[in-house]
């Protein structure tokens, strides 16, 4: 028996030649994880969208930005505030230059990290509960696949 989900979403990682991925930090006026660090786009599918007609949009709308993607995975995770049981396709792509315009309504600030300094602070919010959790759900499901984390030091 296949699990239905009640949402699909996208989450995309962009990749810079030096190996940095680009994160956002999600816009302080957003329902579900103000203020948290995210993936460099992403959000939900529409219906009648494929996985990467959602991403490409998603990345447009967010960042402005236009690159080819690949999907490196699959990730789910339950969103509780919405009570949806969520997949999300993981895309990686790679740019050239840092992003230079995004969506103040959606994005509060834009940053740049490696992989390990992103899961560094991942482990250590999982580790310690007096650490403020600053990491979007989604992001947090993407990341605890190895398959996922593979694919990106494949990449990088």
């Amino acid at each position: 028996m296949t699990k239905k989900f009640d949402k699909e979403l996208s989450k995309i990682f962009l990749i810079r030649p030096d190996g940095k991925i680009v994160i956002q930090i999600r816009s302080d006026n957003k329902k579900l994880c103000p203020n948290c660090f995210d993936a460099s786009a992403g959000g939900l599918i529409d219906q009648g969208e494929t996985p990467i007609q959602g991403a490409m949009r998603e990345m447009h709308e967010e960042i402005k930005i236009k690159t080819d993607l690949k999907q490196i995975g699959t990730s789910k995770f339950y969103c509780e505030p919405k009570d949806w049981h969520c997949k999300v396709y993981v895309f990686v792509g790679k740019i050239d230059k840092d992003i230079e315009w995004f969506d103040k309504s959606e994005v509060k600030a834009i940053e740049y990290f490696t992989l390990s300094e992103i899961l560094a602070r991942l482990a250590l919010e999982k580790k310690n509960d007096n650490v403020e959790n600053v990491f979007d759900t989604s992001l947090v499901s993407a990341l605890e696949s190895k398959e996922i984390i593979n694919e990106i030091n494949r990449i990088i």
